[in-house]
């Protein structure tokens, strides 16, 4: 993801990850570096996966990714839960430009994802 410099940087960079695999992120989001370590802990393939985050900058990240079928294509739902640090500082961050900023980070990400996955399946 160019807008954030994101890339893999430990665990699981490449394929298809599993059930109690984890990778660890390095991104830059407003001006700032971050690292996050995320982990499977649950799959249910094909429909299901959730990957949690066991260390990085939220108090909380739980990330829903739901699949069906439909015909020849396959619809993707995520259900993004996080919490922000920082007590109500956090909270209103989350509210003035914290859920939209992620809401678009997820958009750009699923726009990559399915370039990818249509690239791949020719």
């Amino acid at each position: 993801m160019k807008s954030s410099n994101e890339q893999a940087i430990s665990g699981k960079q490449n394929g298809l990850i599993s059930l109690g695999e984890q990778v660890t992120w390095q991104a830059k989001h407003f001006g700032i570096p971050f690292k996050m370590t995320s982990k499977i802990t649950f799959m249910e393939a094909p429909t299901l996966f959730i990957d949690e985050m066991i260390s990085g900058p939220f108090i909380k990240l739980h990330h829903q990714h739901l699949f069906k079928t439909k015909g020849t294509q396959t619809d993707m739902t995520d259900v993004f839960e996080f919490h922000a640090p920082f007590g109500i500082l956090g909270e209103i961050a989350e509210q003035l430009f914290l859920k939209r900023y992620m809401e678009m980070l997820l958009i750009e990400r699923n726009c990559f994802i399915k370039a990818e996955a249509e690239h791949n399946h020719k």
